[in-house]
């Protein structure tokens, strides 16, 4: 086989070094970087994400409109305290971020950030599957559902437990303390006992 190389030479590709073994190498390596991007989609709940600081818009939603009806209407039987009371039902702590995002006894996550389909925390409470009706003493408002339902697919922004990062200015001291700017002073001389 023959190429013409960027000098408008011709060369054979034997000559070249690049075998047949090479080339079907670097073929499969890239036909598997594109299978393994492409199988991993956005939302997926088997992808772990780096956490980061939620934005403050949607801590404020979370704080004003989702946190209030969870103390309300679900702490009482998904929380630490009904955990320490022996009333903690299904497994599922809704009080913590990390509780929401690992599930209860079903093993699947109440919650997938920017995914209703997969959140059962939504599920729960649209009130459609005869098994998964939450609260159970009651409906939600449709308002309130529609909170929870713009809150998941925002990515269920969420304060409580989220690893805020540490000023980087804050933990240094102050450089003019440092030792190398500290004027050379002569030592006491020890005293020697014989």
């Amino acid at each position: 086989m023959q190429r013409i190389s960027g000098n408008g030479r011709r060369s054979d590709a034997r000559a070249s070094g690049i075998g047949l073994p090479t080339r079907l190498l670097v073929l499969a390596c890239g036909v598997a970087w594109l299978i393994a991007a492409v199988a991993v989609r956005p939302g997926s709940a088997d992808v772990v994400r780096p956490t980061r600081a939620p934005e403050p818009a949607g801590v404020e939603f979370f704080e004003q409109r989702i946190r209030p009806v969870l103390a309300d209407r679900c702490y009482k039987c998904h929380s630490a305290e009904a955990q320490q009371g022996k009333k903690l039902k299904g497994g599922l702590r809704l009080d913590t971020r990390e509780g929401m995002l690992k599930g209860g006894e079903s093993g699947k996550p109440a919650v997938v950030p920017g995914d209703i389909d997969h959140s059962l925390l939504i599920e729960a409470i649209r009130y459609k599957n005869e098994d998964l009706q939450m609260p159970p003493k009651g409906r939600l408002t449709d308002a309130q559902v529609a909170d929870f339902v713009a809150w998941v697919k925002a990515g269920a922004p969420d304060p409580r437990g989220a690893a805020q990062a540490p000023d980087p200015l804050a933990a240094r001291p102050d450089p003019k303390q440092f030792w190398s700017f500290q004027p050379v002073k002569d030592p006491p001389v020890p005293t020697v006992r014989d």
